[in-house]
């Protein structure tokens, strides 16, 4: 594989992985070709070379397209990276680079070192990740042992929320099983049906009044479950406020965790990334 990528006195040819600077030196009629070493050559090493190869050579020198000199110090793959022109004695070459050559080079000479840099940054990439893993476990942990005692606090105040809607809702059953008995007592007992059919009818009354009076103060239906949730929220407000609980601090602490536990959950889930990433051939 080769290929010229200017046609004049000077060239820059890509064979075999390796950069070429193919020059027609003054006392030479045939081109010479010089090696570009990309690691470890400067330009300076570079016309050294040029000089050794011709004894009528007197100066050699590397120029930007605008003019600007090269100096002896800067790296050889510094050529590559654009166009540059080459005065050898009082003659002036133009040499075309040709694009991303650089990494052409690099990909064909050094595939075991581009290998080894992928290998080092992945394993960087996971050094870092378990190390935030770690910090966030921690943090994590210090966050749950703050929340646990609050938590605690919160289960028995809403369990005892709990009983107490219970109690309030088996009393509510017992009130309507002794109303129904003192009605019935009465009717078949102590009075007749013709008396007690109105006395029916305002209890039955006053049932509706209440229910639309339900309706109208909360924004809720009258139905059992609703009744239920609403009582339960009024006693553990009522607990939370005689217990001074800090309501602000709790759901602070509550959403840094959450908040822990989802990054911890995406780290995870791109570790295992890294890792099938890694065992795939």
């Amino acid at each position: 594989m080769q290929r010229s990528i200017a046609a004049s006195g000077a060239a820059l040819m890509l064979q075999n992985g390796f950069a070429l600077l193919k020059l027609k030196l003054p006392s030479q009629s045939e081109h010479c070709l010089f090696v570009l070493q990309l690691r470890r050559q400067t330009v300076g090493d570079l016309k050294t070379n040029i000089l050794k190869e011709d004894a009528n050579l007197q100066s050699v020198a590397f120029y930007m397209n605008d003019n600007q000199r090269i100096a002896d110090s800067s790296p050889v793959s510094f050529l590559l990276r654009s166009n540059f022109k080459i005065r050898l004695n009082e003659t002036t070459s133009q040499v075309n680079v040709e694009q991303n050559i650089e990494e052409k080079v690099k990909e064909k000479q050094f595939p075991e070192l581009s290998l080894l840099l992928q290998t080092l940054e992945m394993h960087q990439s996971k050094q870092k990740i378990e190390e935030q893993e770690k910090r966030i476990v921690k943090r994590l942990s210090n966050l749950n042992e703050r929340l646990l005692p609050l938590t605690e606090q919160v289960e028995r105040m809403a369990d005892k929320a709990d009983r107490r809607t219970r109690a309030a809702l088996w009393f509510g059953l017992c009130y309507l099983g002794a109303q129904g008995g003192i009605l019935a007592r009465l009717t078949w007992w102590e009075y007749s049906w013709d008396v007690m059919e109105p006395v029916t009818y305002f209890v039955t009354y006053m049932s509706v009044l209440l229910s639309y009076g339900y309706f109208l103060i909360t924004r809720q239906p009258y139905e059992y479950t609703v009744v239920k949730d609403r009582m339960a929220a009024t006693y553990l407000h009522r607990a939370v406020t005689s217990s001074q609980f800090d309501v602000r601090q709790y759901e602070e602490l509550k959403e840094q965790a959450a908040i822990l536990e989802q990054e911890l959950y995406r780290l995870r889930q791109l570790k295992e990334l890294n890792s099938q990433h890694a065992n795939t051939p």
